[in-house]
């Protein structure tokens, strides 16, 4: 007969904890969540749609931004049919913008609940296979993965929201900063586009510098938020325990403690979104006036429109300040999505390491030949249809053959020893035992002597320091279950809460 044995020497391959700031990491994170939000046709469908209709928008947007000039011609030539010509386009240009932006907005909201789906579908995919939401909730070895509960729910759905919110602009951002800086050159010649560049490259140096610590505090304030809650939540669970204790005072004391965590460390961020927002505004404000120093250099400078009216004069300089100012403000536009960027770069980081360490803890799975091949002592007993058998209804074959089964062996310990976690302490060792259909074990002992981690152990989340567990059966439904010692009720209909751990759709005919 085949068996396979087990032996724990190892610990888990974890990634490594890296430094949370705006770097290449976070760039290399983020095209780790790309990837799975533009999985499949429909996300770069409705992208695509998006960066359509974000041209549209800016072609509306030019045409908008020329009416000032065409209303100081007509006004300045007293033409009053030129003037209601220009004022029906005017209203049917602003309706026309209105509804693109509408549209876009739904869009991208549209997109962000696709994304939010993808991303959580996917960590739902690694979260729950095997033990992987045992370990990573209980075991040590992964304690740097702070709340999964939060990162997978308000992280993801944080780091979803603000790139939705900044998708567009972003995209479209290099076409327009394009166009303009054409256009720009044409009326000012190369000084003007270059004078904004070098403006736009300060403002990057020096945003750069004050984003790393705000991502870095940012994730922080996750952290302990989560932490915050969930003392809350443990206080609830708990409440009966502490009336018994009469530890309210004390258990204020330690929530308390969380929150001033929390406050001391939202300070420290606004403190340094004091600085960002500083750095934002007063480059939003000096784009504006160097938008009339770069129209002073065709004017004074280089004599450009010495020839030329004072009523077309007022047209031009309309004209070439909105080229101007709509360069800058393309820049500004994207200095000023650093606040909103070092928000997404922290929930990003949180995010994609708890994908990491899911990955890892999956692959270890994978790799391992430990939980899941099994040993068969009967072939009668379980066939191979039967092992085969995705549906849970085949636990009516198991009853049928119960009967002429008794004593055969479900699963055997040789030798094995037994630490907790990240521990050197022994609890069991060399501890030999086989568990056979129809015969009662009761294993007594001390408080923790180990009978619950031998639980474990059977179960498959607790893995053998030394030794080997022979499995004769699979590990699973229908041919073993587990009573936890602390019953657990789904959120569900009574029938489900009835037939739980089966489907309810499984045992329909059995109530």
């Amino acid at each position: 007969m085949g068996c396979m044995s087990s032996k724990n020497t190892t610990t888990h391959s974890r990634a490594p904890v890296n430094e949370i700031r705006f770097n290449w990491l976070f760039v290399r994170r983020f095209f780790v969540l790309f990837k799975i939000m533009f999985t499949g046709v429909f996300s770069s469908t409705l992208a695509l749609f998006i960066v359509l209709l974000g041209v549209i928008e800016q072609l509306l947007t030019y045409h908008i931004g020329i009416l000032p000039s065409e209303f100081y011609e007509v006004l300045g030539g007293r033409d009053g049919d030129a003037f209601r010509m220009t004022s029906v386009k005017a209203i049917c240009l602003i309706l026309a913008k209105a509804f693109i932006l509408t549209s876009v907005t739904y869009s991208t909201n549209v997109l962000y609940l696709h994304w939010r789906q993808r991303i959580c579908h996917r960590i739902h995919l690694l979260y729950f296979n095997r033990f992987v939401y045992y370990e990573i909730n209980h075991l040590q070895a992964y304690r740097d993965v702070d709340n999964p509960d939060q990162r997978i729910t308000q992280d993801v759905e944080k780091t979803c929201r603000i790139f939705s919110d900044i998708f567009s602009k972003v995209i479209m951002s290099p076409f327009i900063i394009g166009y303009y800086t054409y256009k720009t050159g044409m009326s000012s010649g190369y000084i003007g586009p270059l004078s904004i560049f070098c403006y736009f490259i300060v403002a990057t140096i020096i945003n750069k510098f004050l984003m790393s610590p705000i991502v870095r505090l940012v994730a922080e304030q996750e952290r302990k938020e989560g932490d915050f809650r969930f003392k809350h939540v443990s206080v609830r669970n708990h409440s009966e325990a502490i009336a018994f204790y009469q530890s309210g005072s004390l258990e204020k004391l330690f929530t308390e403690k969380d929150l001033e965590n929390l406050l001391n460390t939202q300070q420290k961020l606004i403190n340094w979104r004091f600085f960002l927002t500083y750095s934002n505004n007063s480059f939003d404000y000096f784009g504006a006036i160097l938008s009339y120093l770069i129209i002073a250099i065709p004017i004074l400078l280089l004599g450009t429109y010495d020839d030329v009216s004072p009523v077309a004069m007022s047209g031009i300089i309309s004209r070439n300040s909105f080229y101007y100012m709509y360069l800058i403000n393309s820049f500004s536009t994207l200095t000023d999505l650093t606040a909103r960027v070092s928000d997404m770069a922290g929930t990003t980081h949180r995010v994609v390491q708890l994908y990491e360490y899911l990955l890892d803890l999956n692959s270890d799975y994978t790799d391992s030949a430990w939980s899941e091949e099994v040993c068969y002592g009967n072939d009668v007993f379980f066939p191979k249809k039967v092992e085969n058998e995705k549906s849970q209804k085949s636990s009516k074959y198991l009853t049928n053959v119960n009967s002429t089964t008794n004593g055969m062996p479900i699963l055997t310990l040789q030798n094995a020893s037994l630490r907790l976690p990240n521990s050197t302490a022994y609890l069991i060792e060399n501890l030999s035992l086989e568990v056979q259909i129809g015969r009662n074990v009761l294993i007594t002992g001390d408080s923790s002597s180990g009978k619950s981690s031998l639980f474990r152990v059977f179960c498959g989340f607790w893995k053998l320091y030394d030794g080997s567990i022979v499995r004769h059966v699979p590990n699973r439904l229908p041919w073993v279950l587990y009573l936890p010692q602390k019953p657990y009720f789904p959120r569900a209909s009574l029938r489900q809460q009835l037939v739980y751990p089966f489907r309810e759709t499984y045992c329909s005919d059995c109530m």
